[in-house]
């Protein structure tokens, strides 16, 4: 964004936020004739590739990436494309550029971004060459076997769409999302059913790709095949996917605990999807202490007065008692 003429500070800040929504810049020029020499220099340095050739230190931005591990330095380079960075990349290694005008600004070495499913890895400088002297051994060496390591993906994806199957207990949903959104692609679906039967359709573009719901009733295996045509060529995938059992049985797996909240209240807890701790809480745990002491005193005591009326007992009461006995029985 330029502004020739207008110098009121609310229009400067307007236009300032604007291009830094955009991801542009806001230059400011005080007549016509300041323009030509704008455009040949800062903005032509914005809007062009150019070589670079010469010794470059090279400052590491993110020193955490995965693509730095082990790697606490890089040796300079000496050589790389001037560019920009894109808005949405993570840039990892910058060195300095020094535009027409003279101002220095850093420019990208090594960035990536996503793209699709997948990501987009770039390297302005050389791995080969007078470029990349001292990078052909030790810490170099070690960056670039990281960067292989880091952009080869983990899983073979050879076609720009993902699927993704949903099935809900009665129907099944298809979800084919191209990585780049083409209203004008041809796409095919054919649902092979675990008895052997066959349907086809051609799903309609929505407003991020192709949908497409059918019955399963039936338990078993089933095949997805898609056909998926678009100019940037022809590719066919499978998916497969298998119902082991009847919905109906999922009643038996669910569980609604609010019953239990209500029952419980502020009593206690409910616990949900895991064994709960039993602990007690010293604040409603009462301590109770019994003392013995004195019902054994008291016993012994008995004992004692008892142990002693035994032993004054004289041997005629005994007889005494004995005849008395007899008396009775006779």
């Amino acid at each position: 964004a330029m502004n020739p003429y207008n110098s009121d500070t609310l229009g400067i800040e307007t236009l300032q936020a604007i291009t830094d929504a955009s991801g542009g810049k806001y230059y400011f020029v005080a007549g016509e004739s300041d323009i030509e020499e704008l455009v040949f220099s800062d903005v032509a340095d914005d809007v062009t590739e150019a070589v670079v050739e010469k010794e470059s230190i090279v400052r590491i931005e993110r020193p955490k990436d995965d693509v730095m591990a082990n790697v606490p330095y890089l040796p300079a380079v000496f050589g790389y494309v001037q560019s920009k960075a894109k808005i949405s990349a993570q840039t990892v290694l910058t060195v300095d550029y020094e535009k027409a005008s003279g101002a220095v600004t850093r420019v990208p070495l090594y960035a990536y971004w996503k793209y699709g499913n997948g990501r987009v890895s770039s390297f302005t400088g050389g791995i080969s060459g007078s470029w990349a002297k001292g990078w052909q051994d030790g810490l170099g060496n070690e960056y670039l076997s990281n960067v292989l390591d880091v952009n080869v993906p983990e899983e073979k994806i050879d076609r720009p769409y993902t699927v993704s199957v949903e099935y809900d207990g009665i129907y099944s949903n298809v979800e084919i999302l191209p990585a780049k959104a083409d209203p004008y692609a041809t796409v095919g679906v054919k649902v092979t059913y675990p008895d052997g039967t066959e349907i086809s359709e051609q799903p309609k573009f929505n407003a991020s790709g192709y949908s497409f719901r059918f019955e399963t009733p039936l338990l078993g295996k089933y095949a997805v095949s898609i056909t998926y045509s678009s100019g940037v060529g022809s590719y066919e995938s499978e998916s497969v996917f298998n119902i082991s059992y009847s919905p109906e049985y999922d009643r038996f797996a669910s569980f609604d605990a609010s019953t239990l909240h209500a029952a419980i209240r502020h009593r206690g807890t409910v616990s949900e999807g895991g064994i709960p701790s039993l602990e007690n809480e010293d604040g409603n745990v009462d301590t109770y202490r019994l003392t013995f002491t004195v019902p054994f005193m008291i016993a012994a005591v008995a004992l004692f007065v008892l142990d002693v009326i035994v032993r004054k007992v004289k041997l005629s009461d005994i007889r005494t008692l004995l005849k008395i006995s007899e008396r009775k029985r006779g």
